[in-house]
């Protein structure tokens, strides 16, 4: 014990005079220091400027460091050469390998066998460039399986680089599983934040039968060509004449232009495509896209009707003043409808000018100024508008003057489980014909509390006065049954629900909701209904839910915007899990849903998953519409 003791302190005195005289020398100053451990030699060459140290050493750089069996510092070209087990620590990523050559001024320098893990994913390779933001890695591997010495699949190629914290990138990439060589892919990127991790880097592959497509499969892949230019595909052949093919790129060379071409492709539709094109000119930005497109209808499977659109949107500042203006070509037009805007913002408050010509409803021209949304100090939030223009809809052309006003307040505290909000809004519309025309509404709410409840009740009303010459300008336009027009228009609804624990293992939530609407003809309309569920932990494996929903109307609907569905279904959900804590585990749903109305069962869904540390695999089964769906996904 006391020679290890004698030795380490030799050590300590060494190290000690080593700093003491380091600090002398040119190239090692206050900015850049560091701090060498070593539990066996340590050797200054004073005449060279070069540092020998091993039997397990450690150096610091600030926040870096390197730890290894030996190493040796040239002090002159700020460089560190490491021998065996060797890890560095950089900018918080930890980096390991059997050989290190590295210089600590510029954070650069070149791994031999080197390996680095960020976010479940292992990467390994021959060389492994080290460089500021970046490391690059030649001849490499990549897998996210914990099965080191034979992974269930691994990605191999010629480089990858690893922007850590962010993403890696590979080009010349293979997919082998269990050992074999399966397909090669072009590049392979994926994100190193879980977050924003929904690329399908490898190609997703599906196979099924449905009613609709008879056999099929199909594959799902999103293809990074560069950093600027990127897309997806996404593949579908099937037995039953509805092959599918969607290409969506993006071309993005720089902050200047940016140009985006889709294309779907249905069997049974023909072809949809979209271009889009945005760039940018000083000051000046455009934004062009085109569009030729299908209308289908879902209740007649033969009808279809193909229609082209084209926008142009090109947007400025002049003298601090907001100009836009925006092209529009209809293919059943042959006009091109044109609108160009001039706006001016400070603070809350703000003025526009706008025109237009060719389109459904044309301003020759139209000045509008206003206050946008100002808060007044309690929460109530101001919105005023003047405007003053000619409009022209259809054969009507005529002048308007318009003001309007609203205030609410979204958040009054009543008590420390009670909240109130309210709103109001006014418009009045006067017209060079002699018509004037005026909307209001008015809402008025309350979230509360009740016996441990929450209960949501409110109030809104709707009215209009006088007539307006113009269709576009009207509260309640032509969406009325049986050609009422109603005018006045009171709605009243609540909701009361609950979710609660009534022990460790059941969960029961509920609610019950109703709406009355009472319109100016005396006509009522009303709705109610009723959500109910429980939720039971058999063990830790099985679970158990049903649930029961209904939804009910009364009276007589004058407004097909207020006509609500009318339902009542039981649903029921059988889950099995097995610990998720560790691979492979199962994932097994069961689903089934019976609409009483109609007597039958409407849902009957099952899926059985496997779920591995870096694929899954899985079914899913149809039993209503008698498909079924066979899934692999390799992740990251």
């Amino acid at each position: 014990m006391e020679v290890l003791n004698e030795r380490r302190m030799v050590l300590v005195i060494l190290i000690t005079t080593f700093i003491i005289i380091a600090s002398s020398i040119p190239g090692f100053t206050e900015e850049s220091p560091f701090i060498i451990d070593t539990d066996g030699y340590l050797f200054f060459d004073e005449e060279t400027n070069v540092v020998e140290a091993g039997g397990g050493v450690s150096i610091e750089f600030g926040e870096n460091s390197i730890r290894g069996d030996s190493l040796i510092v040239y002090l002159d070209e700020e460089r560190v050469l490491a021998q065996g087990n060797i890890t560095l620590v950089q900018d918080g990523q930890e980096l390991s390998g059997e050989s290190l050559e590295y210089n600590y001024r510029t954070e650069e320098g070149r791994f031999l066998e080197g390996k680095i893990v960020q976010d479940k994913l292992t990467f390994t390779g021959e060389v492994m460039n080290i460089s500021g933001d970046q490391f690059v890695i030649e001849d490499s591997q990549l897998t996210p399986c914990s099965h080191s010495k034979r992974p269930h699949y691994k990605l191999t190629a010629e480089s990858i680089t690893v922007y850590p914290n962010d993403k890696v990138v590979a080009r010349g990439v293979y997919l082998w599983i269990r050992g074999r060589k399966i397909i090669p892919l072009p590049t392979y990127v994926t994100s190193l934040k879980s977050e924003e991790r929904q690329r399908e880097s490898i190609p997703k592959p599906e196979i099924g039968y449905s009613s609709k497509d008879g056999l099929y499969v199909g594959i799902e892949y999103d293809h990074y060509i560069s950093q600027s230019f990127e897309g997806s595909i996404l593949a579908r052949a099937t037995t039953g004449g509805r092959n599918r093919l969607d290409l969506d790129y993006i071309y993005n060379p720089s902050d200047l232009i940016k140009f985006n071409p889709r294309i779907n492709y249905s069997q049974k539709y023909g072809l949809d495509t979209y271009i889009g094109l945005q760039n940018e000119l000083g000051n000046i930005s455009s934004d062009f896209n085109f569009r030729e497109y299908t209308i289908r209808d879902d209740e007649d499977d033969e009808y279809k009707e193909v229609k082209s659109l084209a926008h142009w949107d090109i947007n400025t500042q002049i003298l601090g003043i907001d100009a836009s203006l925006n092209f529009k070509k209809d293919g059943e037009k042959e006009e091109i409808e044109e609108l160009f805007t001039l706006e001016k913002r400070w603070s809350d408050y703000y003025w526009t000018l706008k025109g237009s010509q060719n389109r459904d409803v044309d301003y020759r021209p139209h000045l509008s100024v206003g206050i946008d949304e100002k808060d007044l100090g309690d929460g109530t939030i101001l919105s005023t508008q003047l405007s003053r223009g000619r409009i022209v809809e259809e054969e009507t052309d005529l002048r308007r003057d318009k003001f309007s006003f609203s205030l609410r307040n979204n958040n009054i505290s009543l008590s420390e489980d009670s909240n109130l909000y309210w709103s109001g809004r006014i418009e009045d519309s006067y017209y060079s014909n002699e018509d004037s025309y005026r909307t209001y509404n008015f809402n008025l709410g309350t979230d509360t509390k009740v016996l441990g409840a929450n209960l949501n009740l409110d109030y809104t009303y709707y009215n209009e006065l006088g007539e307006t010459p113009f269709e576009f300008d009207r509260l309640t336009e032509d969406r009325l049954v049986e050609d009422k027009f109603i005018r006045g228009r009171h709605y009243l609804s609540g909701r009361l629900s609950n979710s609660s624990s009534l022990n460790d293992r059941l969960d029961l939530n509920w609610s019950l909701s109703g709406a009355k609407n009472y319109y100016e003809d005396f006509s009522e309309y009303t709705s109610y209904g009723l959500e109910a569920g429980i939720d039971y932990e058999i063990n830790d494996y099985n679970s158990l839910s049903l649930s029961y929903n209904y939804r009910g109307t009364k009276g007589r609907i004058i407004l097909e915007d207020d006509e609500i569905e009318s339902f009542s279904e039981v649903i029921g959900t059988y889950s099995f899990r097995t610990n998720r804590q560790k691979y492979p585990y199962w994932d097994v749903d069961l689903e089934a849903a019976y609409d009483i109305q109609e007597g039958k069962l409407s849902r009957l869904n099952t899926s059985f998953n496997r779920e591995f540390d870096c694929f899954s695999a899985g079914v899913e089964i149809d039993g209503i519409d008698r498909g079924i769906r066979f899934g692999l996904d390799l992740k990251y």
